[in-house]
């Protein structure tokens, strides 16, 4: 429904999912997500959360969520968001690189260079993070030498799959 521009159909069949299985957090985000797309953020970020509370390490839900709070120029609001759910899964790959998509969205390379290779490390196959702190080393370092930072970002990455990938 959402595909056919009827978020409210969406809607009432995210409903009926939550309804089924109140503790699946997909269907949390998802009715969110048809919230969203009906203009209710209030009513969204309700159900988002109900997704975090229910998988601390989903990402979609907390990536809304800050994207909510950066349009509503609310960047320490959305980082402060990002770091707590960071608390409760330290591990989860997915939330380091939100982190670091939050730090660029504020302006704040060098952090967001210190996020992307923590969720290379715990997900040695995490292909944005990789791009992002390329771009990072490409746009904010000296360009020449990107590549070369880049690799000694890399050089922690202990499965070796930068080799291949570059």
């Amino acid at each position: 429904y959402l595909a056919k521009g009827e978020p409210a159909k969406a809607t009432e069949a995210f409903r009926r999912l939550v309804t089924l299985a109140p503790q699946d957090p997909r269907g949390h985000y998802y009715l969110g997500v048809g919230f969203r797309a009906q203009g209710k953020p209030l009513e969204a970020k309700k159900e988002y959360e109900a997704a975090l509370a229910l998988a601390p390490a989903y990402v979609e839900p907390l990536a809304d969520l800050a994207a909510m709070a950066l349009a509503e120029k609310q960047r320490d609001a959305a980082l402060s968001r990002v770091t707590k759910q960071i608390a409760l899964a330290p591990k989860a790959a997915g939330l380091q690189y939100l982190l670091g998509l939050v730090y660029s969205a504020r302006g704040e390379p060098a952090l967001a260079e210190g996020a992307f290779p923590k969720a290379i490390e715990l997900e040695p196959l995490h292909y944005q993070a990789y791009n992002f702190l390329g771009s990072i080393y490409t746009k904010f370092k000296d360009g020449e030498n990107a590549l070369k930072n880049f690799e000694q970002a890399m050089a922690k990455n202990s499965s070796g799959v930068l080799k291949w990938w570059l």
